[in-house]
C-alpha cells in the first residue's frame, strides 16, 4: 500500500513540474515568436531547457506512475483476492493518464515531437489529470472517493 502511495504522489509531482514546465515554454515561445522580449524572457531558462525538464519530468512520472499501477493492482490482489481494480474509479483515471504521458514519450521517442507540441501534450494531459481525480472522489463511489 505504501508504496503505491508513494509511487503515485512521485509521478504526480512529476506531472506537475512537467506541466509548470511547459507552460512557461508555452510564454517564452510566445514572447520570442513575437520579438517583444520581455518578462519571460528575462526570467526564464532557455526554451531547449524548458523541452529538456518536461521531456524528463514526463518520463520521471511515467515510470513512478506504472509502479504505482502496478503495487495497486498486487495491494488489490493482496486485500481484495483480485489482481485488478477495474471497478474503482480512481484505477481508470489513473489509467488514462498512464495513456496521455505513454503516448506524450511515445511521440517524443519515436515521431521526434518536442518543444511546442510536447508542451501542449503535457498541459493537456495534466489538466484531465487534474479534473479527473476530483470528479472521481465526488461523484464515483469506491475506495479513493470523498464520501469515505
Amino acid at each position: 500500500f505504501e508504496t503505491h502511495v508513494f509511487s503515485n504522489i512521485l509521478a504526480y509531482t512529476a506531472f506537475s513540474i512537467s506541466w509548470v514546465s511547459s507552460v512557461m515554454y508555452v510564454f517564452l515561445l510566445g514572447e520570442i515568436q513575437t520579438k517583444h522580449l520581455g518578462f519571460f524572457y528575462k526570467r526564464l531558462p532557455s526554451l531547449q531547457t524548458l523541452d529538456q525538464i518536461n521531456g524528463r519530468a514526463a518520463s520521471f512520472g511515467l515510470v513512478f506512475l506504472s509502479l504505482g499501477l502496478f503495487a495497486s493492482s498486487m495491494w488489490a490482489h493482496q486485500a481484495l483476492g483480485r489482481p485488478w481494480v477495474w471497478d474503482e474509479p480512481a484505477f481508470a483515471g489513473a489509467l488514462i493518464a498512464w495513456f496521455i504521458y505513454a503516448g506524450h514519450l511515445f511521440a517524443r521517442l519515436v515521431a521526434g515531437w518536442g518543444g511546442k507540441r510536447a508542451a501542449f501534450f503535457s498541459i493537456v494531459g495534466f489538466t484531465l489529470v487534474l479534473f479527473t481525480f476530483p470528479v472521481v472522489g465526488i461523484f464515483f463511489p469506491g475506495k479513493h472517493s470523498f464520501a469515505n
